[in-house]
C-alpha cells in the first residue's frame, strides 16, 4: 500500500482553496466593475498625470510671469496686465499663446476660447497644457467695474460707492462667471496675484505694529488651488520661493533660488517620496532629502490669512 504525507495533501487543498477563492474575488470585482464603467481604479488613479494649480504671488518685478512661462506647454496664457510679451523672448522654444484682454467680458471669451484649444490639444495629442491668468488681482478690479456697469450705468465708475450689500454680487461675477471653469478644466492653471498689505488684520488686531501681506484678489482664489508659491527677493537680490500651502504634499519648501515650474515640481516629487517612505517629522524629511537645491523645510501652513 502507498504512503502519502497527510500535510502535503493540507496544503494542496488549502492550495486549491485559496485558488478558487481568489478566482472568485476577481469574478466578483469584474462584476462589480462593471457596474461603475466610467470610475477609475485605484491603479489607473495613480499612473494618472498629476494637475498643478498653482497661485504665485509677489511685488511687480520678482519673477511670477517668468514661473508661469515655464510651466507644461502649450500655455494659453490670459495676460490681464498686458506685460506678458516683454518676456516672450525668453521662451521661443515654447508653443505659447497670448490673449490680451481689456475687460472682465474679453477676459472670459479669451478664457473659452483658450479652453477649448487646450481640450482640443489634449484630444489630439494626449498632452496635458497649461491656462494661465496674469493676474486675477486685475480680474478682482475688473469684476468691480462689470458690477458697477450693470448697476450703475449712467454714473462714472469713480462716483460709485461700493457697499457691503454689493460684494456678494461682485463676488459672484468673479466666482462664477470667471473662475469656475479654471477650478473644473482638466488642464495645469497658473494664477499671478501681487502683494498687497492685509490692513484687515490690522484692525483686528491690536498686537499687530506692521500690517502682514496677502495676496491680491478676490480672498477665496486661494483655496481654489493646490499649491501657493509666494516670490520675495533675497539678501543678494536673487528670486526665492517658498510653497506656503500644498495640497500634493504635508512638508514644504522655503527658500528656492530662481524658482521655475521644472524645480518646484521636482521638489514635489521628492517630498512626496521622503513622505511615502515615513517621514514623520521635518528631522525624517532633512536626512532623507537628496537633491541638490539648497533649501528649507516646514511641516506649517506659513499664510497667515489661510490660518
Amino acid at each position: 500500500m502507498g504512503w502519502s504525507d497527510d500535510s502535503e495533501i493540507e496544503e494542496e487543498e488549502t492550495t486549491d482553496q485559496e485558488s478558487t477563492e481568489g478566482e472568485s474575488m476577481s469574478e466578483t470585482s469584474t462584476t462589480l466593475s462593471s457596474l461603475a464603467p466610467n470610475a477609475m481604479d485605484i491603479g489607473e488613479a495613480s499612473e494618472k498625470e498629476s494637475q498643478h494649480k498653482i497661485m504665485v504671488w509677489a511685488d511687480p518685478g520678482q519673477g511670477k510671469t517668468h514661473f508661469c512661462y515655464t510651466m507644461p506647454g502649450p500655455i494659453c496664457f490670459i495676460d490681464t496686465e498686458g506685460k506678458a510679451d516683454d518676456i516672450a523672448y525668453k521662451f521661443e522654444d515654447k508653443e505659447v499663446y497670448i490673449w490680451q484682454p481689456s475687460d472682465f467680458d474679453e477676459a472670459c471669451r479669451d478664457r473659452d476660447e483658450a479652453l477649448n484649444f487646450l481640450s482640443e490639444y489634449n484630444s489630439q495629442n494626449n498632452q496635458l497644457g497649461t491656462i494661465i491668468v496674469d493676474s486675477m488681482a486685475v480680474m478682482w478690479e475688473w469684476s468691480q467695474y462689470k458690477f458697477i456697469e450693470e448697476w450703475y450705468p449712467n454714473t462714472p465708475p469713480e462716483d460709485v460707492n461700493i457697499e457691503l450689500q454689493d460684494w456678494p454680487k461682485i463676488k459672484e461675477y468673479h466666482n462664477k462667471h470667471f473662475r469656475k471653469p479654471f477650478e473644473s478644466c482638466d488642464f495645469h492653471v497658473g494664477w499671478t496675484s501681487t502683494r498687497k498689505d492685509d490692513v484687515g488684520e490690522v484692525i483686528s488686531n491690536d498686537n499687530i505694529d506692521k500690517a502682514p501681506d496677502k495676496p491680491g484678489g478676490e480672498k477665496d482664489n486661494a483655496y481654489k488651488v493646490n499649491s501657493i508659491i509666494r516670490l520675495d527677493l533675497n539678501q543678494n537680490g536673487v528670486p526665492v520661493g517658498d510653497l506656503q500651502k500644498s495640497g500634493l504634499t504635508r512638508f514644504k519648501y522655503i527658500g528656492l533660488e530662481r524658482p521655475t515650474f521644472p524645480k518646484h515640481k521636482e521638489l514635489l516629487e521628492e517630498i512626496q517620496r521622503i513622505e511615502a517612505e515615513g517621514a514623520d517629522n521635518l528631522g525624517d524629511v532633512k536626512d532623507a532629502y537628496s537633491l541638490d537645491y539648497d533649501v528649507q523645510f516646514t511641516e506649517a501652513n506659513t499664510m497667515r490669512y489661510l490660518d
